[in-house]
């Protein structure tokens, strides 16, 4: 397994590999119902309207009652929040943590066709089961076309499902080949969708990496993807808070100009930032497809490695990629982020950089800097190869939380 980035406790240099996601395979079901209306229940990942159908577009469609259509994967009605592919229209594919797939609809149960695609660590796609808000075990996908149970003996009335994927790209690209509705079911116009938006731009930091598992018992001495959980995260409980949507586009081990110990790909974050699907040098992401109100930046810990020094041409290589966001997103803020476990004389290094990046866009008002608080060992640090746990990814969502406010007034 290859290396994630992660960060340097005072006591020791701290190494990560990949992970992904949550507990056992199981079929769950449920008796929820959503009000009259739907409005009962709020889609945690609800999509951004637009047209689907090509790659390199959000694909997180709007239609109405009357035309939503069936369960197949290419409805108008259904969400996809996240980077989607559509190149195949009715099986669409993300790679990315936390990328979801949300319906509203009507029917006594739901079930939903999947398949996962090997990443470079293997084929464990693990997804997040959610119906009416309420979770439900999340499932294992390792193969193609799966079906998966995800809800039955509901009551009479709207619902809605969203099925998360929870897993790094490493672990496996997540394909949706649409839903079943039981009971008659059938689907309705989807959930409105969050006025605000927010990308997130990380390695393993504040995707939930590990953040299921105990570092001394559960993943002693591994990082079983189970234990991962993008809705777990930071970039979940402060998306969540801020009643905004959210587009994590997060990977292990890859850093701006280094990569993680045993990642010797030689391919850099920057690089990969620009794809729809992480591991498909070929699907360019349409950045026009979707535009968020605020970018953070959670990168430099995999550069440090288990150093305390960044390597030479970092903060040049920081900055064009900055600078490339920039162009992209015009009137977005950018918050340059130092997490919480760069410590010592790893977080001066990075906040010397990080600085210097800002200096050189001094009229650019809306660039930012911000140092989380530093984690303690080990009560921050219980996860898997020492990464965050949940109390301690909420504490620092709530922390980025009030600087986004008092950047943006939200």
């Amino acid at each position: 397994m290859r290396l994630a980035p992660l960060v340097i406790p005072p006591f020791a240099a701290l190494v990560a590999i990949f992970a992904a996601c949550s507990s056992d395979n199981g079929e769950s079901g449920g008796s929820s119902s959503g009000g009259p209306d739907g409005s009962a229940f709020e889609a945690s990942c609800t999509g951004s309207s637009g047209t689907s159908g090509t790659s390199g577009s959000s694909g997180s469609n709007e239609g109405g009652a009357n035309d939503a259509g069936d369960g197949s994967a290419g409805t108008p009605a259904i969400q996809y929040v996240g980077r989607f592919d559509f190149t195949n229209a009715n099986a669409p594919r993300t790679s990315w943590p936390g990328g979801c797939i949300v319906a509203r609809f009507e029917g006594t149960g739901v079930k939903a066709k999947l398949g996962s695609t090997a990443g470079g660590d293997g084929n464990e796609t693990w997804v997040n089961l959610v119906v009416d808000g309420a979770e439900k075990t999340p499932v294992k996908v390792d193969g193609p076309g799966q079906e998966v149970a995800i809800a039955s003996g509901l009551g009479a009335g709207p619902h809605v499902v969203e099925i998360e994927k929870r897993t790094e790209p490493k672990w496996g690209t997540l394909t949706f080949e649409g839903f079943t509705f039981e009971g008659g079911g059938k689907l309705l116009a989807p959930p409105p969708s969050p006025a605000r938006r927010i990308e997130w731009v990380a390695e393993s930091t504040i995707d939930g990496f590990g953040v299921e598992g105990d570092l001394d018992t559960t993943c002693n001495g591994d990082a079983p993807a189970k234990f991962d959980n993008a809705r777990k995260s930071v970039a979940f409980h402060a998306s969540k808070t801020l009643s905004a949507e959210r587009y994590l586009i997060a990977l292990s081990a890859k850093g701006v100009v280094q990569n993680e110990p045993g990642d010797n790909t030689g391919v850099f974050y920057p690089s990969i930032y620009t794809r729809t699907l992480a591991d498909d040098p070929a699907s360019v992401w349409n950045f026009a497809s979707w535009t968020p109100d605020v970018v953070v930046i959670s990168l430099g810990g995999a550069d440090l490695g288990n150093g305390t020094t960044l390597p030479n041409g970092f903060q040049a290589a920081y900055d064009t990629f900055v600078s490339s966001i920039r162009t992209r997103y015009p009137n977005a803020h950018i918050i340059m982020t130092i997490w919480s476990q760069i410590k010592g004389a790893a977080r001066t290094s990075l906040d010397t950089a990080l600085q210097g990046v800002k200096s050189a866009h001094a009229s650019d008002s809306k660039l930012h800097v911000f140092a989380f608080n530093e984690a303690d060992f080990p009560g921050d640090e219980t996860g898997c190869y020492y990464h965050a746990n949940d109390a301690h990814h909420q504490e620092t969502a709530a922390e980025i939380v009030t600087f986004i406010k008092s950047k943006t007034g939200w």
